[in-house]
């Protein structure tokens, strides 16, 4: 999504959701479509800014897991793959940890965490939020203000719910 459709979409939401004083919630990505890192081409600079972007708009910005370490999708590949529509790669869990399987043991995540997470090094939370061009590290720097801080943006992190 370009900017243009981007400022559409933000413009028709304020005066649909205005008129019924309505509050909105936005999402970047979720467990049924890609990674917006993944739709924006790789790039860790968009995906950095969309989510600082999606925090300036009127409404609750909610992350998808993932989102706040900058993640692609994942590449699941073989008898990993579980989902017959193909969003394994969305799915996959956060690599906790550099070596595979990050964290997570055989069995324990619906689907496989993959064997192969070349990002998983540098995009760890634990690097992310010492990293102070990325938006772990930005968020971070927010949380650790007060509650009710002037200027503290507030986050709904988390896993997108299923759609109904």
């Amino acid at each position: 999504m370009g900017p243009t459709v981007f400022r559409m979409c933000v413009r028709e939401v304020g005066r649909e959701l205005g008129a019924m004083a309505a509050w909105p919630t936005w999402v970047l990505s979720d467990h049924d479509i890609e990674r917006h890192r993944t739709r924006y081409g790789g790039s860790p600079r968009r995906a950095n800014v969309a989510p600082v972007l999606l925090s300036t708009l009127r409404g609750t910005p909610f992350l998808f897991q993932g989102e706040e370490l900058g993640l692609e999708d994942a590449v699941v590949v073989g008898e990993d793959r579980v989902d017959p529509g193909g969003r394994d790669g969305a799915r996959a869990p956060v690599p906790w940890l550099t070596a595979a399987p990050h964290g997570w043991g055989r069995g324990s995540a619906v689907v496989a965490a993959p064997a192969s997470r070349p990002e998983a090094a540098a995009h760890r939370l634990r690097i992310q939020r010492r990293t102070s061009r990325s938006f772990a590290g930005l968020l971070s720097r927010w949380g650790s203000r007060p509650f009710g801080a002037a200027n503290t943006p507030g986050f709904a992190v988390g896993c997108a719910g299923t759609r109904r």
